[in-house]
């Protein structure tokens, strides 16, 4: 198989010494098969048999073995903590030392590190004892209570992830809580988790631990304090909670991480100046590469697009972040912005026979007129269960509309999803898969546990993160070509050489597409194509920002179930930001995405916004004409990817059909939604697989 993979294995021990040996047998044989480079570390958690000098022996032998030893006995999860310390490779996979899993299963698990943060394993037949079983049950119920987790299977130990991830992370638990934190904040976080069943074996030879009843009761006790800590971080402190540096001691989370010298300094240009290129192309600077930044507009920030409101610049396009988006956050911090970057309350509601519905709490859909309550009930408990499903890629096959309707009922799908999916995907509707809608349940349910509804906003307007990344972008060697076009990837002997752009010919030994997935098939000859880029559709946004005397209601995000309007959204900024930001003036957005042939794509935005503004004058009361005090349409042809049944199949890998191309574009983010958030993850994920030369596997 060949692969670049690097990978730290970590092997938490105590009382091994029946096991140890063929363990890293198994971890040695799988890693030589499947990684170009790897490091086995054993944490001997104090033991009082012979683990520790049989480990000693095997890495005398082997220098790849290494062992981190506990004089006394600390709990399993300090010896996790220990591991991750310990681990220098870009990909970090833990399991236990008691050859109760086929290592060989970790070949599963790679494909899909290139598309998510976490691959988790879930165990298809547990070989435990009884009694192991019934607990393991229990606390997987006791757990979901109090948390959201984003696994089945919270405590199997068969996982892989990418370091800087663990490095964000502030693991606290010492004993055999620390699985369920893990899951938890990476829940909490949002980040993207995979599950994939492993074979699970019975134990030979040594004493598990785990339904000892003093480990049960310290994990009672660690479960309380975390329920604790999580309830009792607000917004406001959460740039206390979240870790600036490493949770498991290896530094800051960018200095360290990335300012590490790259295996091989390369030439690398990035096309596209949006979030996942900016990203991209910092985390490679700081890895010793160097990069240029070539962005055909004006300036960084792709959609990220500003203009002025009563003096101050507003988006056309974003509109906030989520309190569990902590890449962003910990970008916006890394440039001194943290300050300005405000966590204000959110609503949300439903416009549906013309009347805006609160729809943000439980009670506001028991209130909710449009549905019979009988209706109502079932919509709310079809909900609840929609965020307890954790495996969604059997629903890349399963219509939204269906799995949605089999949750909800007929009457919620009617009122609600069907004229939401409609407003989103147009004629495209019926074929966008559940998955996507999963990922959009999953987003919301993580934002609003423990966080209540809150969203961020930077003071001022995005625009500073993109001037402060340009900025920095320059201060670490980046060269920023702003206002250049790149019309050609060249091609030599089957690796890209460089590009040509109207400012010339930029070398490089490594060229990253940032732009929209239907553009890189344009500067390629066809021979260099992978014929999924032309598989995925693309959606195109009007955006209308008007500028009112008074605002229309208390809400900030109205969803639009009303047939006798155009567009889908309705967002009103100055509900959660001052009205005195804008000069006094309300600010909404009119949203509506449309496919390429639909009628609006090709109408001229400034006609299209004024007859939305009729129409909203006519159907939403007590706003007239005179209110509206300006009109500002915005429209592009690519804002997102189409998202159709069987995108799976469809999502192109990081690396690219030639070598030295990569891409990190918003049509491999799935089932996520796109977003800055998302952005910042790929751009950093594909900036590892640079650093690392790795080849990676599509995820199919």
């Amino acid at each position: 198989m060949s692969s670049g993979y690097r990978l730290s294995i970590v092997l938490p021990a105590y009382n091994e010494a029946g096991n140890i040996i063929e363990a890293l047998r198994r971890c040695t044989e799988a890693a030589e098969r499947l990684c170009v480079e790897h490091e086995i570390i054993v944490v001997d958690d104090g033991s009082g048999d012979a683990t520790a000098d049989l480990v000693r022996r095997a890495s005398r032998a082997d220098p790849r073995i290494q062992l981190v030893r506990h004089e006394r006995n600390l709990g399993y999860g300090e010896a996790l903590r220990t591991g991750f310390r310990s681990a220098t490779l870009d990909l970090v996979f833990f399991t236990d030392a008691d050859n109760q899993f086929d290592l060989d299963e970790l070949e599963k698990f790679l494909p899909w590190i290139d598309k998510v943060d976490v691959v988790a394993g879930f165990r298809i037949n547990r070989q435990d004892k009884w009694f192991r079983r019934l607990n393991g049950t229990a606390w997987n119920l006791l757990v979901r209570a109090v948390f959201y987790v984003p696994v089945r299977d919270i405590d199997c130990a068969f996982k892989l992830f990418r370091r800087h991830l663990l490095e964000s992370l502030d693991l606290e638990s010492v004993g055999a809580m620390v699985n369920t934190e893990l899951m938890v904040k990476l829940g909490r976080s949002g980040a993207g988790v995979v599950e994939i069943g492993v074979t699970h074996y019975p134990r030979t030879s040594g004493q598990a631990r785990g339904a000892h009843p003093k480990v049960i009761v310290r994990a009672l006790i660690e479960l309380r304090r975390m329920s604790r800590r999580l309830r009792d971080t607000s917004v406001v402190a959460i740039d206390a909670a979240r870790p600036r540096k490493s949770s498991v001691g290896v530094g800051p989370l960018m200095a360290a991480t990335v300012s590490e010298a790259s295996p091989s300094r390369r030439t690398v240009v990035v096309v596209g100046g949006g979030i996942a290129g900016c990203a991209a192309a910092l985390r490679m600077a700081q890895d010793g590469h160097a990069v240029t930044v070539v962005e055909r507009s004006g300036h960084l920030g792709g959609l990220v697009v500003s203009f002025s409101v009563g003096g101050t610049p507003l988006e056309c396009f974003y509109h906030h972040i989520f309190p569990h988006e902590h890449d962003i956050i910990a970008l916006i911090d890394s440039l001194g912005l943290g300050s300005k970057l405000e966590w204000n309350d959110s609503s949300t509601g439903v416009l549906s026979d013309g009347r805006i519905w609160p729809f943000t709490s439980p009670m506001d859909l028991i209130r909710f007129g449009p549905l019979p309550l009988a209706d109502r009930v079932r919509a709310g408990v079809g909900a609840l269960r929609m965020r307890r499903v954790m495996e969604w890629r059997a629903l890349d096959e399963i219509p939204a509309a269906q799995w949605l309707r089999s949750y909800c009922g007929d009457g919620a799908s009617r009122v609600l999803w069907d004229p939401l999916l409609k407003a989103k995907f147009g004629p495209a509707a019926p074929d966008v898969p559940a998955a996507w809608m999963w990922g959009r349940v999953h987003q919301r349910s993580a934002a609003r546990k423990g966080m209540g509804e809150k969203l961020g906003y930077l003071r001022g307007g995005f625009k500073q993160l993109f001037d402060a990344l340009d900025s920095e972008l320059r201060r670490v060697g980046v060269e920023v070509l702003t206002s250049a076009q790149v019309d050609r990837i060249t091609v030599a002997d089957g690796r890209v050489t460089g590009v040509e752009t109207s400012a010339g010919q930029r070398d490089a030994d490594a060229v990253v597409f940032a732009g929209t997935l239907n553009g890189v098939g344009r500067l390629l000859e066809p021979e260099f194509c992978d014929p999924r880029w032309a598989s995925i559709g693309s959606l195109g946004v009007l955006c209308v920002v008007l500028e009112l005397r008074r605002g229309l209601s208390d809400i900030y995000w109205t969803n639009v179930c009303d047939a006798a309007l155009p567009f889908g959204g309705i967002i009103e900024h100055t509900n959660m930001l001052p009205v005195d930001d804008y000069g006094g003036r309300h600010v909404v957005y009119l949203s509506r995405y449309f496919t390429a042939d639909e009628a609006v794509a090709s109408a001229d935005p400034h006609e299209e916004a004024r007859r939305w503004v009729d129409l909203l004058v006519a159907h939403v009361g007590g706003l007239s004409r005179d209110d509206v005090l300006a009109i500002h349409p915005f429209k592009t042809p690519y804002a997102a990817p189409l998202i159709t049944l069987g995108h799976l199949t469809r999502l192109p890998p990081i690396e690219g059909p030639v070598e030295g191309l990569y891409l990190t574009t918003t049509a491999q983010i799935y089932p996520q939604d796109r977003g800055m958030d998302e952005g910042v993850k790929a751009g950093y994920r594909t900036a590892d697989v640079v650093r690392g030369g790795a080849t990676v596997l599509s995820a199919i």
